[in-house]
């Protein structure tokens, strides 16, 4: 009786549309971040107990701890270190194949030269040559000489051939090795990327240093006698123009060219000179280093 006396009086004193709304009033429920959140604790709860967590004093140090995927470091080291050995080799051997292309490409142009000088003496000698036997003791020139000159071109004709092909070659091998090296003009390089000394890759100062000096040199001093003789014997030929020729044009253009071949002689004897030099220089160097090892 006392419990419904109580009950009475609380319903009473709620007014009966408050009492409704409570009554009928639903249950938000949660919002999208609020789930979010506990799925992400979930989540972190999963993976803190199936991944372990390794620090400095727990990390495994046998053989059966943690392995690394991939080169390790000394590897990448080694690699690279191999990688730019290779890299300096193969620019050397490109340097080394335009340097022969350049040299190869100067005694064609020399014996293009000497082949044009001995075209035109054959051509002076067959002017001055008479098949009348009582003027040969007139003659300056036998046909002996005249046939040997012809012997020579020949030959000269095969050596500009020969000569020809090797330039093909070499320009043949130097783009390729430039295509698989990457290499780029240095600044030591001349005008046609040429390098301007012959390459080195002996160690300085080594036997095999000096060595190869000393060929480049006597290289360079065959290349500068022969070329000297090639402007010796041109200068012969223009002086033998301008004695001949009655032009006065002609003769003022000739004195011109023997003035110019004069300044070219003087230059490939200042050429030889310096390879001689050289030469010396590399002999000394190799005579020194021999008496060391004694």
């Amino acid at each position: 009786m006392k419990y419904l006396l109580v009950l009475f009086l609380l319903f009473a004193g709620v007014p009966s549309g408050q009492a409704r709304a409570v009554q009928s009033q639903p249950i938000a429920p949660p919002s999208v971040a609020q789930m979010a959140t506990k799925a992400k604790a979930e989540n972190a709860k999963t993976r803190s107990q199936d991944v372990p967590m390794f620090t400095n004093d727990n990390l495994p140090t046998g053989p059966g701890g943690i392995s690394v995927i991939g080169p390790s470091s000394e590897g990448n080291a080694a690699g690279g270190a191999i990688g730019r050995e290779e890299s300096i080799k193969a620019n050397q051997d490109v340097a080394k194949l335009r340097y022969q292309l350049a040299q190869a490409r100067e005694e064609l142009q020399l014996h293009q030269g000497e082949l044009s000088v001995l075209q035109q003496r054959l051509g002076q000698k067959n002017l001055q040559y008479y098949p009348d036997p009582y003027k040969t003791a007139m003659q300056e020139f036998t046909r002996s000489d005249i046939e040997k000159l012809t012997n020579d071109i020949g030959q000269k004709r095969d050596q500009v051939a020969a000569d020809q092909r090797t330039v093909q070659e070499l320009e043949g091998a130097v783009q390729s090795a430039e295509t698989q090296s990457g290499w780029m003009q240095e600044a030591g390089s001349g005008a046609n990327g040429a390098p301007s000394e012959p390459p080195i890759a002996a160690k300085l100062g080594t036997a095999a240093y000096w060595q190869a000096r000393l060929d480049a040199a006597k290289n360079q001093l065959s290349l500068a006698q022969e070329k000297t003789d090639l402007a010796k014997n041109q200068l012969d030929l223009l002086k033998t123009q301008q004695i001949q020729t009655l032009n006065p044009n002609l003769q003022a253009e000739l004195t011109g060219a023997i003035s110019s071949k004069q300044d070219e002689i003087s230059s490939d004897e200042s050429s030889i000179r310096q390879a001689q030099t050289e030469v010396r220089a590399a002999q000394e160097m190799l005579l020194k280093l021999s008496k060391a090892k004694q």
